[in-house]
C-alpha cells in the first residue's frame, strides 16, 4: 500500500495500550513477585510518558494525517520507550527486547517499503542503544536461566497477543475494503451498461433518421415538380407518415 489509514492508527493505539496494561504489570511482578530491585522511577516514568502519549494520539486518530509519516511518527515513539524500559531493565539481556521485531512486523504490513525500512533501522538502533548503555539484571529470588524462561513464556504470550490482535484487526479491514470494492464494482458495471445503452439508442435514432429526412427532401421535390392532383396526395400522406 501507498499510505496509511485512520484504521491501522487506531490498531496502534490499541495495541499501545495493551503495551501500557503489560509494561505496569510487568514492572509489579519483577518487583514483587521475582524480587528485582528495577529503578522504578525510570520505568513509571516510560509508562507515564507511552500514556500520556497514547491519550493524544486517541483524540487525534480520526482527524490525523493518514500519511505514512504519521505512522512512522507513532512506531517512533515506541520504538524510543521500549528503548528506553529494555535499557533499564537488563539491556538484551531483556527477553522483552524482541518485542522491537513486532514493531518492524506491524510497520511491514502497514507502511511502504521505504517507511518499512526506515523503521527496522530505529529498532535496529533501539536494540544497539538499549544493548550498549542498558543495566544489567539485578539477581532476584530466581536463577537468572529462571527468569530468563518465565520472560520468554511471558514474551510469546505477549507477541501471540499483539499478532492476534493486529491481525484480527487487519483482516476486518481488508474484508470492509473488498466490500466496498465489489460495490463499487458493481456500481461502475450498471453505469457501464445504461452508457452502452445510451450509445446504442443514439446511433439507432441516427440511423433511422438519415433515411427519413431522405425521404422527407424526395416527398418535397416530387410534390414540386408533379402535376398530380393523385400524386400529391400520396406525397402528403407520406409527409405524415414520416412526421
Amino acid at each position: 500500500m501507498t499510505g496509511t489509514d485512520a484504521p491501522f492508527l487506531r490498531t496502534l493505539c490499541s495495541l499501545r495500550w495493551l503495551a501500557v496494561a503489560g509494561q505496569a504489570a510487568t514492572i509489579l511482578v519483577a518487583t514483587s513477585v521475582l524480587g528485582l530491585e528495577l529503578p522504578q522511577l525510570p520505568l513509571w516514568a516510560g509508562v507515564a510518558a507511552l500514556t500520556l502519549f497514547n491519550l493524544y494520539a486517541q483524540l487525534r486518530v480520526n482527524d490525523a494525517d493518514t500519511a505514512p509519516v504519521t505512522a512512522f511518527g507513532h512506531i517512533l515513539v515506541d520504538v524510543c520507550v521500549l528503548t528506553w524500559m529494555v535499557g533499564w531493565s537488563g539491556g538484551i539481556g531483556n527477553p522483552f527486547g524482541s518485542l522491537f521485531l513486532i514493531l518492524i512486523a506491524l510497520a511491514a504490513l502497514a507502511l511502504p517499503l521505504r517507511w518499512t525500512l526506515a523503521v527496522a533501522a530505529t529498532c535496529l538502533i533501539g536494540y544497539a542503544v538499549s544493548g550498549i548503555f542498558g543495566l544489567p539484571l539485578p539477581a532476584g529470588y530466581f536463577t537468572a536461566m529462571q527468569m530468563h524462561q518465565w520472560g520468554v513464556v511471558c514474551n510469546f504470550l505477549l507477541s501471540a497477543t499483539v499478532v492476534l490482535v493486529f491481525a484480527t484487526r487487519l483482516a476486518i479491514a481488508l474484508r470492509h475494503r473488498e466490500h466496498e470494492l465489489a460495490l463499487l464494482r458493481e456500481r461502475f458495471v450498471r453505469n457501464e451498461g445504461i452508457v452502452a445503452l445510451a450509445t446504442h439508442a443514439a446511433s439507432v435514432a441516427h440511423e433511422l433518421n438519415t433515411p427519413l429526412a431522405t425521404m422527407t427532401l424526395l416527398a418535397d421535390d416530387i410534390a414540386d415538380q408533379t402535376n398530380s392532383s393523385e400524386v400529391r396526395d400520396d406525397v402528403d400522406t407520406l409527409r405524415e407518415l414520416l412526421v
